[in-house]
């Protein structure tokens, strides 16, 4: 008898929290939508990886002139810093990408060149806004997708909606 009414008591608890999940709605959409979009995740990872190591191959042949002429005026290392090899090119413009482009196109316009600001602002508004905003638009866009095909977000929405009719 006791046996029975602690699997009892497990069984209340199982239904105290699928009752508190079901308030959780939007975790559970977002869970799916995270789970359904990895596909997208993937393939917009490869084409911005693959955009951006075009990139920065071009920029560390264009800046090694100025790192190997003895004459060049400006602070080398921090140029090396940002561009001075493949690997510290790639995570430069990723931060260019997606952070802050100011000090780096700074340092490159008064260290380097000034014609650098025209690649840092053509690389922001064409790679920063355009492709990030597309790749954005596709994840919204899975999200829809999920939230409207879901049977267990649809059903769930259709029952509030009686319990707040009846009421």
């Amino acid at each position: 008898m006791i046996l029975r009414l602690f699997r009892l008591s497990r069984l209340m608890r199982m239904v105290r929290l699928v009752k508190i999940f079901e308030q959780c709605d939007a975790l559970y959409l977002m869970l799916t939508s995270i789970r359904a979009s990895f596909a997208a995740l993937a393939w917009s990872s490869a084409l911005l990886v693959l955009i951006q190591m075009m990139l920065a191959l071009a920029m560390v042949t264009l800046v090694e002139p100025y790192l190997t002429d003895p004459n060049s005026t400006g602070d080398k290392h921090d140029v090396y810093k940002y561009y001075g090899t493949f690997t510290r090119a790639m995570l430069t413009l990723f931060e260019i990408t997606l952070g802050n482009f100011v000090p780096v196109t700074r340092l490159m316009m008064s260290d380097v060149s000034e014609i650098y600001v025209i690649f840092a602002l053509i690389h922001k508004l064409v790679i920063g806004f355009a492709v990030v905003m597309v790749i954005t638009g596709v994840f919204i866009q899975e999200t829809v997708t999920v939230a409207q095909t879901d049977n267990t977000i649809m059903l769930t929405q259709k029952e509030r909606a009686l319990n707040l009719s009846a009421i």
